[in-house]
């Protein structure tokens, strides 16, 4: 069975290793010889070599999302539950033809079956993150719940009344149930992910969290800053990098993008904070999220180029954007990305971005991939 490692609200954070002797290389990369030898002599020092987690080089769950994040809960079963939405974003490796891909495309056709659980205890640390063997299946459907076709759920009270039974706290700093999600990918095997579903305790002075949405996204360029029309791609130049500035609104029943609210702290004390927001960026080799190279020479920081974070309230962004994106095939292309959005307590969104580029190079063919990857 194929198993994406999966830490809470940051799906598929599983690293590939491409060092020979470890996993096989990604299809189709044509490296300059200069960066070839970077990466092969970093290979033979011993040290690791890692594909950026943003690199869809094969089936991948990038998200699971619930509406609404998180609900107050009467455990005496007087007040029902209100129904919960899952959505979920899966993509994979878009071919360009038989020998290489370079862009990845969202897939729903695979049939899902989904089953709650309790989550291990924070003691248990050698615990799985898996629901255990023989859970019953709470859904099965005959393809991923997308944007306009959520599964509908509602978590039974029973299992909440069990997380509340085990908790020394009684659930008074909060409730929360597993969620994981099965993918069929027929011959290729299982893919599967896990989701945190939360609740408060009627009555609770703690705030509910509230969904995020992300309402678009603006491109930077030597210092421009613009903002693509509506429907139409992002303009980037190969070889060149683009800066990329995620923009998010308030979901349903939210007043903030990122919201203030008030919580139980580890002395179990109510206190205020302040969500924080993270990007994750996504595509296949034909994007590079970061800095792979000047001109002819590769450039590797160690930093991720594929992830971000909002700046916190009245602190200026970066003055090209907060991540960037370079196109690294020769000649003119396109494809799509993906941003995922996390306000760090269960709140997920995303959305696809449309991008071509014109190769300004000289070289036609014969120009190399600047991909800057494991080989």
């Amino acid at each position: 069975m194929k198993r994406a490692t999966i830490i809470p609200e940051l799906y598929n954070a599983r690293i590939i290793a491409a060092c020979p002797g470890s996993q096989p290389p990604p299809r189709g990369l044509a490296l300059g010889a200069g960066l070839s030898a970077l990466l092969l002599a970093a290979c033979s020092s011993g040290l690791p070599c890692f594909n950026q987690s943003s690199l869809v080089i094969d089936t991948r769950i990038l998200a699971m999302r619930a509406d609404p994040p998180e609900q107050y809960v009467d455990l005496s079963g007087e007040t029902p539950l209100q129904p919960i939405e899952i959505r979920a974003l899966v993509v994979e490796p878009g071919y360009l033809s038989h020998l290489e891909y370079g862009r990845a495309v969202e897939h729903d056709a695979f049939p899902a079956t989904f089953t709650l659980c309790l989550p291990p205890l924070v003691s248990d640390i050698n615990a799985s993150p898996d629901c255990p063997a023989g859970s019953a299946p709470v859904a099965q459907l005959g393809a991923v719940p997308a944007h306009d076709a959520p599964l509908v759920l509602t978590p039974p009270l029973a299992l909440l009344q069990q997380a509340a039974a085990r908790d020394p706290l009684g659930g008074r700093a909060g409730l929360t149930l597993r969620l994981q999600m099965s993918l069929d990918l027929g011959g290729a095997g299982t893919a599967l992910a896990t989701k945190d579903l939360s609740f408060q305790l009627a009555g609770s002075p703690a705030t509910l969290n509230h969904a995020l949405e992300l309402i678009g996204i603006e491109q930077s360029d030597d210092g421009a800053h613009r903002l693509p029309a509506i429907g139409q791609p992002l303009s980037m130049k190969v070889g060149q990098t683009t800066g990329l500035r995620p923009l998010i609104g308030p979901g349903a029943g939210a007043t903030s993008a990122v919201e203030t609210y008030s919580a139980y702290d580890n002395d179990g004390v109510l206190a205020q904070f302040t969500e924080h927001v993270t990007y994750a960026f996504y595509d296949g080799n034909a994007l590079f999220f970061g800095t792979p190279h000047n001109g002819e020479e590769a450039i590797y920081t160690g930093a991720p180029g594929d992830v971000a974070d909002e700046p916190p309230a009245g602190s200026p962004d970066p003055p090209d954007g907060l991540a960037t994106a370079e196109p690294v095939f020769p000649g003119s292309q396109g494809g799509s990305f993906w941003v995922v959005a996390r306000d760090g307590r269960g709140g997920v969104a995303w959305a696809s971005y449309d991008w071509t580029a014109v190769d300004l190079r000289g070289c036609g063919d014969s120009c190399p991939t600047l991909f800057f990857g494991c080989n």
